[in-house]
C-alpha cells in the first residue's frame, strides 16, 4: 500500500451468489448488490461471472451512473483463460470504461 493512500473495501458479487440465483424467489439484481455495497461501505464491486452480463448493455451504463454517483468503483471479473473469452471480458470492460489501463498488449496477442 502506498503511504497516504487508503485500501480499498470491497464486495463482489461472488458474495451474493445464491441471492442472485434465478432459483430464488425475488433474486437480487446488479443494482440491488450496488445499493447493499454502498450501505456496507465498500469503495469497490466486482462484478464477476454474472451470465447476464453482456446482454444488458443498458442496464450497466445506468450501473455505472450509480456507482460513480456513490463513489463506487466497479471491477469486472471472470474465470477462465481462454483468450477469446477474457478478450471478449476486456472489450465489455473497455466499452463500459470500467478500466484505465491500455491492454494494447493483450489485444496483440490475438
Amino acid at each position: 500500500m502506498n503511504p497516504g493512500k487508503s485500501a480499498a473495501t470491497g464486495l463482489s458479487t461472488c458474495a451474493f451468489l445464491w441471492r442472485m440465483a434465478e432459483s430464488t424467489p425475488r433474486p437480487l439484481t446488479l443494482l440491488d448488490v450496488l445499493r447493499k455495497a454502498r450501505r456496507l461501505g465498500a469503495t469497490v464491486l466486482q462484478i464477476t461471472d454474472y451470465p447476464q452480463l453482456e446482454s444488458l448493455p443498458d442496464e450497466l451504463a445506468g450501473l455505472r451512473r450509480v456507482a460513480d454517483d456513490a463513489y463506487i468503483r466497479l471491477e469486472l471479473g471472470t474465470s477462465g483463460l481462454e483468450l477469446a473469452h477474457l478478450l471478449n471480458y476486456l472489450d465489455l470492460a473497455i466499452e463500459q470504461h470500467w478500466t484505465e489501463r491500455n491492454f494494447a498488449t493483450l489485444r496483440k496477442m490475438q
